[in-house]
């Protein structure tokens, strides 16, 4: 018997909002504030940011196409794991100054999804826009909450291969540093805790994950 057996049949105390608010609109997200009613009556204060969602992507660039394509046929992934492949391969950062934290940060390439806009166009857009790479392969990864205790958005992810170069168009109040790290280093850094976004945390063990089971 699997250990969640019947975990989700418990019904949870629910919350529905008796008065709530638009207390602010922003050009990215907007802010409800209000009042809610617990299951027993009880009332409470509750700020809600409103996000139109967003997307990231792991752009993966082969970097020694030949070494790569050699690997494949000589079978070596088949029979040592997915080292070999990953030798060939590097994935493309993106450094930018983020005032929240008032310092710089390396990100996987992410954006908002527009008025719209299908999630997977949106990750094309961005990853197009940043990087100046289009992907002939998008592969969808996890869908999040990116912190449910307060905003309702909900973030994307997908994995970029088959990258091809495109025209570079990122915003014009966008300070962004291109990094193209070894996917050596890449692996290095996750195991030591180097990175420290949370959205390129989860979009590079979804790729690890994609290329351990798909180059065995």
């Amino acid at each position: 018997m699997s250990l969640l057996s019947g975990f989700w049949d418990k019904t949870i105390a629910m919350e529905k909002w008796i008065e709530r608010k638009e207390i602010y609109r922003g050009k990215v997200f907007s802010v409800d504030s209000g009042k809610v009613e617990l299951d027993d009556g009880l009332i409470a204060g509750r700020d809600v940011v409103r996000h139109s969602g967003g997307v990231a992507i792991v752009p993966v660039l082969v970097s020694h196409r030949e070494n790569l394509e050699q690997n494949a046929q000589k079978n070596l992934v088949g029979n040592s794991g997915s080292g070999d492949i990953e030798s060939g391969l590097s994935v493309i950062f993106v450094k930018q100054y983020r005032i929240a934290i008032e310092r710089e940060i390396l990100e996987i390439p992410a954006g908002l999804i527009e008025k719209g806009e299908r999630p997977a166009v949106a990750a094309r857009r961005e990853l197009i826009e940043e990087t100046g790479y289009d992907a002939e392969l998008l592969v969808p990864g996890p869908e999040c909450y990116a912190s449910c205790g307060f905003t309702d958005e909900r973030l994307h992810i997908y994995l970029a291969f088959d990258l091809k170069k495109a025209v570079k168009n990122h915003d014009v109040d966008e300070r962004i540093e291109e990094v193209i790290m070894p996917m050596e280093e890449v692996k290095k850094r996750l195991a030591e805790k180097g990175f420290e976004d949370a959205k390129t945390i989860i979009g590079l063990h979804e790729m690890f994950r994609y290329l351990d089971k798909n180059t065995r």
